[in-house]
């Protein structure tokens, strides 16, 4: 059960990799470009991941567990179009 417990993690992870990041979409022309791009690509998903398992597992845990104060006031204000709450928001919000 804990082999297959890790293989769907990793199953999760490179589903989030392939449609959360959408790596499959991207046209890049150079062997150096590609590996540049999962590189970064890589560590994004592994933080959507991340944050998925832990709001899954624990849903009023702050999301500065896995974002810094001023990424997820960055993503909040991108995404809302106004400015973030003072207080931290939890990792399902």
């Amino acid at each position: 059960m804990q082999w297959y417990g890790g293989r769907w993690e990793i199953e999760v992870f490179f589903r989030v990799l392939k449609h959360g990041c959408q790596i499959e979409q991207l046209r890049l022309q150079t062997k150096s470009r590609l590996v540049n791009a999962l590189a970064v690509y890589l560590i994004v998903a592994w933080r959507i991941h991340t944050i998925t398992m832990l709001s899954r597992a624990y849903p009023a845990v702050s999301c500065e567990v896995v974002f810094e104060p001023q990424e997820w006031q960055t993503i909040y204000t991108m995404h809302y179009r106004r400015r973030p709450p003072r207080s931290r928001l939890p990792c399902g919000r």
